[in-house]
């Protein structure tokens, strides 16, 4: 690197942008669910909000907040699915 100043700078922006990428791949696998509407709306809200974001570390902190505790809330998606899969319904 030519500049030495600029190797903090430069690492903070490579970092927000990981954890930006990191959000939007999670949302997208989120869609794969089958979300309600409500919940689809909510992913596509948080997806232009983190891509609007550029690599502001602050606003991306805050929208992988957001966006953890969303995905979190998706839980009875996969509960659900679960309990549908081969091999896990009732004894008869």
């Amino acid at each position: 690197m030519d500049d030495p100043a600029l190797l903090k700078p430069m690492s903070r922006a490579f970092i927000a942008a990981l954890r930006a990428h990191e959000c939007l791949l999670l949302l997208r696998q989120a869609e794969s669910l089958g979300l309600s509407f409500p919940d689809r709306k909510k992913a596509g809200e948080l997806q232009a909000a983190i891509e609007d974001a550029g690599i502001c570390e602050e606003l991306i902190s805050s929208l992988k907040r957001e966006t953890f505790g969303f995905l979190s809330s998706l839980r009875t998606y996969v509960e659900g699915a679960t309990d549908e899969a081969p091999g896990r319904g009732a004894v008869g």
